[in-house]
């Protein structure tokens, strides 16, 4: 999702924001100012990744205050994960 179609959504109405879908949320290159906007509104922040770019936003992702990084594996073997 676009940053500026991001911003028109009312986090003011929600308890709870979970970023995942059918991409890596990781892969956004405005996913930290989108955690900061729905924290800004009072909600928790969550995301479901792959894991794979962790160790270059993982000091960014704790300074925007997410609350819940969940890691989903899709395979044991690093070939299959990093396809799926």
């Amino acid at each position: 999702m676009i940053l500026e179609t991001f911003k028109k959504i009312p986090f003011e109405l929600f308890r709870y924001a979970h970023l995942r879908g059918w991409s890596e949320p990781l892969l956004n290159s405005d996913i930290i100012e989108i955690v900061k906007i729905a924290k800004k509104e009072g909600c928790l922040v969550g995301i479901t990744t792959n894991g794979l770019l962790l160790d270059e936003l993982a000091k960014d992702l704790v300074r925007s205050g997410i609350d819940l990084v969940a890691v989903s594996i899709a395979s044991p073997n690093a070939e299959i994960h990093k396809k799926n």
